[in-house]
């Protein structure tokens, strides 16, 4: 049977781990289990029972004339043979197989006549026939989910266990960890006037009047502090290291604060480390990796970002974006989009509100200030991943996301809320960098082991600008995630490695790759940051949920 076992696996026949949860998996587990379980089946969906368990020969081989095989398959509704085709190691309908005395038979006038008629034969009285819809109708890729997932509901339902609705996952019954309190009043953000549509607000809205009243200010006005964004000092090495002798040194290592990967890790100025997993935790450590403290989440915490102010946003596997203060008290949680949040980026804080941008699984990169949604950008065509947003000389923000299939593109969002498409990249994996001067740079990167260097060039009289790729180095192992700063890159990869990069005006130059930082396993997070000794710490996150602190000399 290649549907289970190490058959399976040798034939790559195998999924999502929460498809083959069983009646006694939902029944043994926690109720804060259970519920991320159902959830993980309503959104992956249920792999079938086996229905053969031992080996079995090709269909029809072993039909006999006094086995049930004959019985099963070997008539049609209407009491006719059925055709197996004439394949290798499969029979032909009888008359189209030679008889014992060797002549060939006849064609059976019984299917000739079935094969001339234009309309179907009149259906079994004694069968129930169901419709079967138009061949000229392509079913959306909406209804093959709603469908995927009615039938996961009904699974479950079978086994006596309701699942929640999508439409309630807010308001249902948080865990304690989850649930919201009144924040302390410097935590909570002022309340911001709620938009009747997810849609991009109109520019009249924006627009300076002529009344004593002052207008609303502009959803993306100029920030007010732009060198915040630029190469930070001290950077993560001297211009002027012998790169040749760097080495990379462990300080400190965990294997049990996480049981799933690592999605996310953020470091404060203070250099207090938090890290986001897949297993549904966000949690708040020390620079030796000690535990402070930490919150959970009935599902996998897929990204996570650190405001200025403190503020960190979490997105989520069920859809939402939670927002925490700097010791992980919850502040708020709400839907973000209409399937999993794959990833948050801060754009930007300007006094009260912060600005940030979000990607789904539901292929749509959304612009939003504090909990009101500005703008939504729905060009992409496969599900987003990462995204990056930083602003552009006061014109706008710009926008980069990446897609599921390895590629990405870019949107210009104006400050009057408008969108103009800038134009696609190579890779999934972004992190925007300043070149000094203010020009926006980013770098990009993929399965293929690329690492790419791009410029946004902007366009005078409004327009979108364009992307111009500076040069791309081959780093020979997957990108999975990236941080620089401005002059450095420090690349994390799939075999378990990091490269450190220098970058310069005329390309990228690897100048040294350590092997098995991982310890036999990708690195799915890193963060750097520049020591006053000359040297980087650099705080690695795997997939097997590791989290070890590094010095780099």
């Amino acid at each position: 049977c290649a549907q289970r076992g190490e058959e399976a696996e040798r034939r790559d026949n195998v999924f999502v781990a929460s498809v083959y949860y069983t009646e006694d998996d939902l029944k043994l587990a926690d109720e804060e289990t259970r519920t991320r379980m159902i959830m993980e089946t309503e959104e992956f969906g249920v792999c079938p029972d086996v229905l053969f368990v031992m080996e079995h020969g090709r269909r029809g081989e072993g039909a006999k004339e006094d086995g049930m095989w004959i019985a099963a398959v070997a008539t049609d509704s209407c009491g006719r043979e059925r055709s197996f085709g004439n394949g290798s190691g499969t029979p032909g309908r009888k008359s189209d197989v030679q008889s014992e005395g060797g002549a060939t038979p006849k064609r059976d006038s019984t299917m000739e006549e079935v094969t001339s008629i234009s309309t179907p034969p009149a259906p079994n009285p004694t069968l129930k026939t169901a419709s079967t819809p138009s061949t000229t109708q392509t079913p959306s890729k909406q209804s093959f989910g709603d469908e995927a997932k009615g039938k996961a509901k009904a699974w479950l339902s079978s086994f006596g266990f309701n699942t929640p609705s999508k439409d309630k996952k807010a308001a249902s019954s948080p865990s304690p960890q989850e649930i919201q309190p009144n924040p302390p009043q410097n935590l909570v953000p002022p309340p911001v006037p709620s938009l009747s549509t997810l849609t991009p607000t109109p520019a009249s809205t924006f627009a300076p009047t002529s009344t004593p009243t002052p207008a609303p200010a502009p959803p993306f006005a100029p920030e007010t502090n732009p060198s915040s964004y630029k190469v930070s000092s001290p950077a993560f090495l001297p211009s002027t290291s012998p790169h040749v002798s760097l080495t990379l040194t462990l300080l400190h290592s965990s294997s049990s604060l996480h049981t799933d990967s690592i999605t996310s890790i953020l470091v404060s100025p203070s250099l207090s480390v938090f890290t986001a997993s897949r297993d549904g935790s966000t949690k708040s450590l020390t620079k030796d990796l000690n535990l402070v403290t930490e919150v959970h989440s009935s599902m996998p915490v897929s990204d996570a970002t650190l405001f200025e102010d403190g503020t960190i946003a979490c997105s989520g596997y069920d859809d939402s974006v939670s927002l925490y203060s700097s010791e992980l008290v919850p502040i708020s949680k709400f839907i973000a989009h209409d399937d999993a949040t794959s990833s948050v980026e801060k754009c930007c804080v300007r006094g009260p509100e912060m600005l940030y941008v979000t990607g789904g699984w539901d292929c749509i990169v959304k612009l939003w200030v504090n909990e009101v949604c500005k703008v939504e950008l729905y060009d992409c065509e496969e599900a987003v991943v990462n995204v990056e947003g930083r602003e552009v000389s006061g014109d706008g923000i710009l926008v980069i996301a990446g897609e599921e299939s390895g590629k990405g593109r870019g949107w210009l969002v104006t400050r009057e809320g408008g969108q103009k498409v800038v134009g696609q990249i190579d890779g999934n994996v972004i992190k925007v960098i300043h070149k000094e001067g203010g020009d926006i740079r980013f770098l990009t990167g993929g399965s293929d082991g690329v690492l790419n260097l791009y410029e946004y060039v902007e366009a005078r009289g409004g327009a979108a600008g364009h992307f111009v790729k500076v040069a791309s180095e081959n780093v020979r192992s997957g990108v999975r995630v990236i941080d620089t700063d401005g002059k450095h890159a420090v690349v994390g990869c799939g075999d378990g490695g990091l490269r450190v990069c220098e970058l310069n005006d005329d390309g990228i130059v690897v100048v040294k790759m350590f092997s098995s930082v991982g310890q036999n396993t990708g690195v799915s997070s890193l963060k750097a940051w520049g020591g006053e000794d000359g040297g980087a710490g650099i705080i690695v996150g795997t997939d097997d949920g590791g989290v070890s602190a590094w010095k780099l000399h």
